[in-house]
């Protein structure tokens, strides 16, 4: 530790104590912790966050459903596994939104027979009759359901106990599910009301940009008590298993004003705040590699609320590989799930999004602090700690580290392959795909960053499988130039670069030839663009490469621009991601010139091609992008009580109107 200490002092103050090692709270203490409402015949349990826990009923002789909160790792698998031990006789089913989450809980709920666990997708895909990839399949397969107003038939075993995992996350789709799933199975028991368990804790709420309403958690008495003959009892569950004592105070005082929301019986060591300039990577790196070194880096995190932003993150993170050889997973976007595959013996890089739900022993902070309202929460009330830098505070099982920029302020809230890894290559695929097209139609690799010819060697071009390779390694060198992270480059130097196989290329090559004919000295690859939007004052910069951008020779009418995008994904499926992404490309090509170009999206892996056509042309686009931009970036004013309530009950009342077929 002195060691450590020293090396911090030089870029920072910082304040360190010895670590203690302290065990969790078990299964045992748990249960007997719930044992006054769950040895009885069980009612419904509502976790939320406000509620002060209510008497020991007993839930045989009085039929109530219990209300609590759940703060974060307060151990509600534990509380899960304790009704399936103590109600052997009943069948239990759990809905969490995490599909690694439901394989988790799943595993350890394996011995008990009376239990069953989805995700809300799966369940979905069970009472519909039909696989649920998406939210977007979702909301289609309601609208249906909407449409015949005929209730959906649970065909599996009916639960008596039904647990709601994370339920500050429901938007008004999943409430619309959610109420059918209940109705469904309470027909399948013959009319019998089944007892329903809501997990949550409103603090978590971070999706508000994908409709969620943390009130469908505080409000559920009144929103789900339609459905449910049972009165409702609130418990709360406010001891942390998996935070420690001094990173509880610490969050509790610092962050949340003094409010005693946490608690936790765990000993550990008090957070350090590394008070730094962050731009000096190699000083932080040295402060930091210590405690990865000691917690070994599959136990660290670095969280951020950006990956993929230039700034002193991919610094650090590039000191880290190459100064100190530590293995690292950064991922290729800042949308996709984390992989336990992939990430499994590294460092991981992660958003606040992207490691909710997860936990480790080290975990380390940046951009927690001011710039996150300017940036990120430009429209959440600076006063408060938000919601989002709550999650990240709440992840690690040990040791948490603030890193805190000497130029920003404090948030206004705060009162003072070689080595068995795997990486992900996703976001490379499309790029080798346009570069080999490229090659064979221009003999260049623009689209690569390498603008002259004769960068392929005659050796290579003969041996389509050493070239298709060589084209996978300068694509993941060149990734690694635009998002300024090495540790994937550091970690494949080893690897065959064999995953895309030659015929892939071809097939892409063919099926695209017939619209390139004779286009080949008009195709640009790689095309960088960007614009800036202002909307409701705010200013946000967006940009990209482009793909191919093919300009045809022939003339344009007046609306239509002689050009056409081509987005290249090698991808299992396309998605609306992909299809926002094509339409943001085509409105930066055409919006100066005030024409259209063609969008056609591609996916060679599968041969999925689409054309985009705008019903109103760049102006659509620019409502599009317009509107992804505010969903993302700002806050919709809150529904007043009254109209959450009245929209809550216009669901209700539509699930209970469909037809049950008796």
């Amino acid at each position: 530790m002195n060691h450590l200490t020293n090396q911090t002092k030089e870029c920072a103050a910082c304040y360190i104590l010895t670590y203690q090692e302290s065990p969790y709270w078990d299964f045992l203490q748990l249960q007997q912790f719930l044992s006054p409402f769950i040895n009885m015949e069980m009612s419904s349990i509502l976790y939320q966050h406000h509620i002060i826990l209510a008497k020991s009923a007993h839930l045989g002789s009085s039929p109530e459903i219990t209300a609590d909160s759940t703060r974060p790792g307060s151990g509600k698998t534990a509380t899960i596994e304790a009704i399936a031990a103590a109600h052997p006789d009943k069948i239990i089913g759990s809905i969490l939104f995490s599909k690694r989450l439901q394989s988790e809980t799943s595993h350890r709920l394996n011995k008990y027979h009376n239990s069953d666990v989805y995700t809300f997708h799966g369940m979905a895909g069970v009472l519909l009759g039909q696989v649920v990839p998406s939210d977007g399949a979702l909301i289609k397969l309601l609208e249906n359901i909407d449409k015949c107003s005929k209730l959906p038939r649970w065909t599996s075993t009916p639960f008596d106990i039904i647990v709601l995992d994370e339920f500050q996350d429901c938007n008004p789709e999943t409430f619309w599910l959610v109420e059918c799933f209940v109705r469904a199975n309470n027909l399948g028991k013959g009319g019998q009301p089944t007892r329903i368990v809501v997990l949550g804790d409103e603090r978590q709420s971070i999706y508000r940009f994908r409709g969620a309403d943390p009130r469908y958690l505080t409000l559920a008495p009144e929103v789900l008590g339609p459905i449910s003959p049972y009165p409702f009892a609130e418990v709360q569950l406010g001891n942390s298993f998996r935070l420690s004592s001094s990173t509880v105070q610490f969050i509790n005082r610092v962050f949340l004003g003094g409010e005693q929301y946490i608690s936790s019986p765990k000993r550990g060591p008090k957070p350090i705040v590394l008070r730094c300039n962050i731009w000096d990577s190699l000083a932080l790196a040295r402060a930091i590699s210590p405690l990865v070194k000691r917690y070994k880096p599959e136990n660290c995190v670095i969280i951020a609320p950006s990956v993929r932003t230039r700034g002193p993150l991919q610094e650090l993170t590039n000191a880290l590989t190459q100064v100190y050889d530590l293995p690292i997973h950064v991922p290729p976007d800042e949308e996709t799930p984390l992989n336990d595959k992939v990430i499994n013996g590294k460092l991981c890089i992660s958003t606040i999004h992207q490691f909710k739900g997860r936990e480790r022993k080290l975990v380390i902070l940046l951009g927690i602090d001011a710039s996150y309202f300017e940036f990120f929460g430009r429209d959440l009330p600076d006063d408060s700690c938000p919601n989002e830098a709550f999650v990240a505070l709440t992840r690690s099982l040990q040791q948490l580290v603030l890193v805190h920029n000497d130029e920003s302020k404090m948030m206004p809230c705060v009162s003072l392959d070689s080595l068995g890894f795997y990486e992900s290559v996703s976001d490379i695929n499309g790029l080798v795909i346009a570069a080999a097209l490229e090659l064979a139609t221009a003999g260049t690799l623009r689209s690569l960053g390498r603008p002259s010819k004769g960068e392929v060697d005659e050796t290579l071009s003969k041996c389509p499988e050493k070239l298709v390779a060589w084209l996978c390694r300068k694509a993941c060198e060149y990734e690694a130039s635009l998002s300024g992270y090495l540790p994937r480059v550091v970690q494949m130097k080893d690897h065959k670069y064999d995953w895309i196989k030659p015929e892939d290329p071809s097939l892409a090559r063919r099926r695209i030839d017939s619209e390139l004919v004779g286009s080949a000295r008009k195709l640009d690859f790689e095309v960088e663009m960007q614009q800036q939007f202002y909307i409701d004052g705010q200013e946000t910069q967006l940009c990209g490469r482009a793909d191919i951008v093919n300009n045809s020779a022939t003339e344009s009418n007046d609306d239509m621009d002689n050009r056409t995008i081509w987005e290249i994904k090698f991808v299992l499926s396309l998605s609306n991601e992909h299809v926002i992404h094509a339409c943001v490309y085509a409105y930066f090509s055409g919006s100066e010139s005030g024409k259209l170009p063609r969008i056609i999206l591609y996916n060679v892996r599968d041969g999925d091609k689409r054309e985009i056509i705008p019903r109103h042309g760049i102006e659509e686009l620019r409502q599009l992008i317009t509107s992804v931009l505010r969903l993302r970036y700002t806050s919709k004013e809150e529904m007043t009580y009254e109209e959450f309530i009245k929209r809550c009950g216009k669901t209700t009342r539509k699930v209970m109107n469909l037809s049950d077929g008796s």
